[in-house]
């Protein structure tokens, strides 16, 4: 959104304020294992399903999960991609996505090393899960360091548009060994 206000930070010692700069980090990587770690960072409601899920027609979708209304929410983690390839890839992953049922969702459990069922895992995080019908809307998440306008702007009209999409953005800081997101 055009007029979201840059987040600063500042670090206080004694009476002093001093302001982190931005800084860059190999951002895609380290950011794939955040989210990884702690799906609550980017979707305090959701469960991950898996990292690097291969599809039916061999791509890689960067992260799956599933959220408290059941729907599957594809995160694409952007690269160095281009705008219209990673919008492109997205809504590649979405309309797979859109065809798995239950046990297809319990076969990419097992492939990640997982032994509940999607119902399991829905019963154990959120009240009344097993009366969560899976899968009836898609969700997708583009998660990047920057936003450039391209990919902005087709966002914003495929939301327009009815589509559940949105991007998500970090600023990253250093201050000697520490780290802030």
């Amino acid at each position: 959104n055009k007029n979201m206000q840059e987040t600063k930070i500042w670090k206080a010692s004694n009476d002093k304020l001093t302001e982190l700069n931005k800084s860059n980090l190999d951002f895609e990587e380290r950011i794939h294992k955040w989210i990884e770690n702690d799906i609550k960072i980017i979707l305090p409601d959701a469960i991950l399903l898996g990292s690097k899920i291969k599809t039916d027609h061999s791509k890689e979708i960067d992260l799956l999960a599933i959220d408290s209304n059941g729907d599957l929410v594809v995160i694409e983690l952007k690269r160095g991609t281009t705008p219209r390839e990673v919008i492109a890839q997205t809504l590649d992953y979405a309309a797979w996505v859109s065809t798995l049922k239950a046990e297809d969702i319990n076969s990419i459990l097992l492939r990640q090393g997982r032994t509940e069922t999607i119902y399991e895992l829905l019963n154990k995080k959120f009240e009344d899960g097993e009366e969560i019908e899976i899968n009836e809307n898609q969700k997708l998440l583009i998660v990047a360091s920057e936003i450039d306008a391209i990919t902005e702007r087709v966002v914003e009209y495929l939301s327009s548009k009815g589509l559940n999409i949105n991007a998500v953005t970090f600023n990253y800081y250093k201050d000697n060994d520490s780290e802030f997101v």
